[in-house]
């Protein structure tokens, strides 16, 4: 078993813990870039429709 020190124990818990705040960090961001997709691919389905509805509405 290897010793430790106990400098070395809290310097490995606070990169575990820096290394799992960025993967959550990521993680949040990737879905707002996911939901921001969406969004956009949303309006633009609704001005497609729009553009095609007065298109044919005025002939």
């Amino acid at each position: 078993m290897k010793f430790r020190t106990p400098l070395q124990i809290h310097k490995h818990r606070k990169e575990k813990k820096n290394l799992e705040f960025e993967i959550r960090e990521t993680g949040r961001l990737h879905e707002l870039t996911l939901k921001e997709e969406y969004r956009l691919k949303l309006i633009t389905l609704h001005l497609d429709y729009k553009y095609k509805y007065l298109k044919e509405y005025k002939g």
